[in-house]
């Protein structure tokens, strides 16, 4: 999709910039097809832009516009409708209930994509483009826990090759810091083979956070 759009944004000097927040090994399956004239796709295997931008989740995007400045987001960016995931009676009581969450992210389907066209076509005049200040307005808060939980992170991805048990235990403290960081969460689940080690499953942290946590609504009014 984001190739798709890299096509149909160059004739209006838009650049898109994909950035993976895996690994190499897991990034490789939507890297690999790309066209070698495609957009700059690049691999955030240490989350520095989870700290730069606060992004809290994939997919997420941030506008930039001919100056450097962010006009909008950090912000989920779905650019399909939403597909209901079908729930047969024969599960499990524990697995509808994941369903069930699931099913309830909020989800802006293509109204996100209709609004980043706006913006490409109509620039600053674009109802969706946002002052600096309204930006911030809608950033998520950065006070001094999640800053520590940034730090720990940090650290734990310094460790992770050296001293497994260190890097756990500073991702755990990560986790318990900025605990709807799910962007951390679902890369240390990665790279430690699960949840497990953490001692708490996907269901767990939805019932304790909730399915907006997982994917904070967008406010697309303006």
């Amino acid at each position: 999709m984001w190739q798709a759009l890299h096509d149909e944004f160059q004739s209006h000097d838009v650049d898109i910039i994909s950035i993976a927040l895996d690994t190499p090994t897991g990034a490789a399956p939507w890297l690999e097809p790309l066209r070698s004239d495609s957009n700059l796709a690049l691999i955030d295997e240490a989350l520095i832009t989870v700290a730069a931008f606060g992004w809290v989740n994939v997919p997420s995007a941030l506008w930039f516009d001919e100056t450097g400045t962010i006009v909008r987001g950090p912000e989920i960016s779905f650019v399909k409708a939403k597909q209901p995931m079908a729930i047969n009676d024969a599960i499990s009581a524990e697995q509808r209930e994941m369903f069930d969450y699931i099913n309830a992210f909020p989800h802006s389907g293509e109204a996100w994509l209709d609004a980043l066209r706006d913006w490409v076509t109509r620039g600053a005049a674009s109802r969706f483009a946002l002052p600096p200040r309204e930006v911030v307005s809608r950033s998520r808060a950065h006070g001094i826990e999640q800053a520590r939980a940034a730090a720990h992170y940090s650290m734990g991805e310094h460790l992770r090759a050296i001293d497994a048990s260190a890097a756990l235990a500073h991702f755990r403290r990560s986790h318990e810091l900025d605990p709807e960081q799910w962007n951390r969460k679902r890369q240390a689940w990665a790279l430690h083979g699960g949840s497990e080690p953490f001692e708490t499953t996907f269901l767990a942290e939805m019932r304790a956070y909730g399915a907006t946590s997982f994917y904070p609504e967008v406010n697309l009014d303006s």
